[in-house]
């Protein structure tokens, strides 16, 4: 079983997902806090959501999923280019607005469907190019 463990937490995917979970777990709570038990209109969650996660989500996917150096520099290239996650997120809320269904089924689906698209936004801004031996 640990082989197992240790052949896919060697693939900087699976370490990806699992960095995105906890960014989502991170950000599903502070979501339904804002959301549910405050009550502040969408997309207000959302945008709190995204203002407040964004710092502890780069740090969890520089240091977790790509293993690369933390910077400050990058971390606020990743908040700009995190920009397309919130766009899908506010996206979803139209698609799937309020009251279409439960509300915890609801904020799961806007923070866990983007997850693909963002592997890609991600991996470019985290990961620092890499030099070819010419250079």
């Amino acid at each position: 079983m640990k082989k197992l463990f240790l052949f896919f937490w060697d693939k900087e995917f699976f370490r990806f997902l699992f960095a995105s979970g906890v960014n989502t777990v991170v950000g599903y709570a502070v979501t339904l806090l804002f959301g549910v038990l405050i009550g502040f209109p969408d997309p207000w969650p959302t945008i709190l959501n995204f203002v407040l996660c964004f710092p502890f989500a780069y740090t969890t996917q520089t240091k977790i999923a790509f293993r690369t150096k933390w910077e400050l520099r990058r971390m606020f290239a990743y908040a700009l280019t995190a920009l397309p996650n919130l766009f899908i997120q506010w996206l979803l809320t139209i698609i799937f607005p309020e009251g279409s269904m439960h509300e915890l089924i609801r904020y799961a689906l806007v923070n866990i469907l983007p997850l693909p698209i963002m592997f890609f936004v991600i991996r470019f801004v985290v990961t620092p190019l890499k030099k070819t031996k010419d250079q």
